[in-house]
């Protein structure tokens, strides 16, 4: 199980507001002309362009879960359009609901729960062979004998578990409860942005389906959002692959040179890197050169005067601050004028040009311009185990004014 850092609020940024908007909103009595029409075409439109998006990146599983949820909104809305056109439902409205109750929790936990293992072509195979067979066998009993398959639905079938509460058929909440257990278990096993968004998604669905004939909006707003919230969490995990480092969580290069181009004129850059990694990798193995690096970006986070830490590339970090603040933040800290800013606090090392280790000294004179000085005999030593240490001290710190 991972640690308690991998549990980041970051991974619920794009699921739960789109859920809490969709409580609301579907709530509402009346929506306007425009958000009508948008939650009218909305869920076809992200199953085309959300669609397209997971196919580019090979994103098997939230394609399928996007045309599960579509497939019960498409069986759902046309009924619900009778419903308030004709204000009776229509004869098989019990049959389709009941069915859309059941199969729908099941069909999502059970995608949801299916990561991509396969070739491309090959996962999609299996899973739309998954969906046609499943799919085409309800069919086949729903039109050979609708009253016996609706009669078996909607029967209570363990008493002693049935809660007047339930406005779904009972065979319902035990498919929510499976699907809600594997959802659980995979974000605790593997919390990620997508894995966070099935959890709410699944929540969605389970308010959605018992006011979809009650709430007028229910069905197309969290069907909608529920679409939402997946093409959304898959954006968050291209953007997390393109812009953070996986193993150390800090921002990569690529955030870098993005920060690099909205940098003003006056800034801090400190580069630091682990001394003699290669020959500790070659000495205690490779998992033990990844917790280093995780060790020394934990530190890196903690970096004070309002700088971020990134990871350059390798066993190389960069650490950026605007340079009033770094300065103002060290004065107030120290109370003489002088801004003391150690190894731990801005980057390990020494300016350039500047020979040997130890901490890093900025001084204001009257003048308020910045001027170099050096304290030396600092090293800093993190301890793995008692079989494992590592030693750094190189950097390079540059002061841009």
């Amino acid at each position: 199980m991972p640690g308690l850092a991998a549990y980041r609020p970051a991974h619920l940024l794009t699921a739960l507001p789109l859920l809490v908007a969709g409580l609301l909103i579907a709530r509402m009595d009346q929506l306007n002309e425009f958000f009508l029409s948008l939650f009218n075409v909305l869920p076809t439109l992200l199953l085309l362009l959300g669609g397209a998006f997971c196919i580019a990146y090979g994103r098997q599983r939230e394609l399928s879960l996007l045309l599960v949820v579509y497939l019960a909104y498409f069986l759902l809305d046309d009924q619900t359009d009778h419903f308030r056109e004709h204000g009776k439902v229509r004869d098989d409205a019990a049959l389709v609901f009941h069915l859309c109750s059941l199969l729908l929790p099941a069909l999502y936990g059970l995608y949801g729960a299916w990561r991509e293992r396969s070739h491309l072509v090959q996962d999609l195979i299996a899973r739309a062979a998954v969906l046609l067979a499943v799919g085409g066998t309800f069919l086949a009993l729903a039109r050979r004998f609708p009253q016996g398959l609706q009669t078996w639905l909607a029967e209570i079938h363990w008493p002693l578990w049935h809660g007047q509460w339930m406005s779904l058929i009972q065979l319902a909440y035990p498919m929510f409860l499976i699907a809600a257990v594997l959802l659980l278990v995979q974000y605790l096993r593997q919390p990620r942005p997508v894995h966070a968004a099935l959890l709410c998604g699944l929540l969605g669905l389970i308010w959605m389906l018992p006011n979809t004939f009650i709430l007028p909006h229910a069905l197309q707003v969290m069907s909608s959002l529920v679409m939402l919230m997946l093409v959304a969490a898959v954006v968050h995990e291209a953007y997390q692959m393109a812009y953070r480092d996986e193993l150390t969580g800090l921002p990569g290069r690529r955030a870098l040179n993005d920060r690099l181009d909205r940098l003003g004129r006056n800034y801090v850059i400190a580069m630091a890197d682990v001394d003699h990694f290669k020959k500790f990798n070659d000495t205690h193995g490779h998992d033990v050169g990844d917790q280093v690096l995780r060790l020394v970006a934990s530190q890196l986070r903690r970096i004070g005067g309002g700088g971020k830490a990134y990871r350059f590339g390798g066993e190389e970090f960069t650490s950026e601050a605007d340079l009033s603040v770094v300065i103002d933040s060290a004065s107030e800290a120290h109370g003489d004028g002088s801004a003391a800013l150690p190894l731990e606090t801005v980057g390990w090392g020494y300016p350039r040009g500047l020979a040997g280790i130890g901490s890093l000294r900025l001084e204001r004179s009257s003048s308020r311009q910045l001027r170099w000085g050096r304290s030396t005999g600092t090293v800093e030593r993190i301890a793995l185990s008692s079989a494992a240490s590592v030693f750094w001290s190189k950097s390079v710190l540059l002061v841009i004014t």
